[in-house]
């Protein structure tokens, strides 16, 4: 027998709705006036700052390494 729908009114989804709920996972799609829109934004912004965390430290850690040793430590 094949998986039925908790929801039958998932069925009436448009293949955008759809869609977007299996890409972004989130409670956003699930009501149809878009109250939790934001979740999606949220989420990529969390990752883009995330990222870019990862990036500025990297660049510190190169800078380090490529600075000469001073008179001092030898």
């Amino acid at each position: 027998m094949p998986h039925q729908l908790v929801d039958n009114s998932l069925a009436a989804w448009t293949g955008a709705e759809r869609r977007g709920y299996v890409v972004f996972g989130t409670a956003a799609y699930l009501d149809k006036k878009k109250k939790a829109a934001w979740l999606p934004v949220l989420a990529v912004l969390s990752i883009g700052v995330f990222v870019i965390s990862i990036l500025l430290r990297a660049s510190s850690l190169l800078r380090t390494w490529r600075r000469e040793p001073s008179m001092d430590s030898v």
